[in-house]
């Protein structure tokens, strides 16, 4: 799920951003801003780090409660005392 999630993330975030880069959806007031659309530059290697980054929070948020349920015995847990 993780993957998944990471993975449409990723898409929608790239493809609105090379949205933005050709297009210029976005446009700023140049009374307040020295520019007059919002500027845009991809650095790829910056969102390879983030798509990993999230996986490896998402495994180990995963792998911790699966390890503490591996040391609970069911027979004791559902003994009615």
């Amino acid at each position: 799920i993780a993957l998944i999630g990471v993975g449409i993330g990723a898409f929608i975030g790239i493809g609105l951003c090379l949205l933005q880069q050709h297009f210029q959806l976005i446009q700023l007031n140049e009374l307040e801003y020295y520019v007059s659309t919002a500027p845009i530059h991809i650095i790829w290697w910056q969102i390879l780090v983030v798509c990993i980054v999230t996986m490896l929070i998402c495994f180990i948020s995963l792998l911790l409660p699966s390890m503490l349920v591996t040391k609970i015995n069911p027979v004791k847990a559902i003994q009615f005392r």
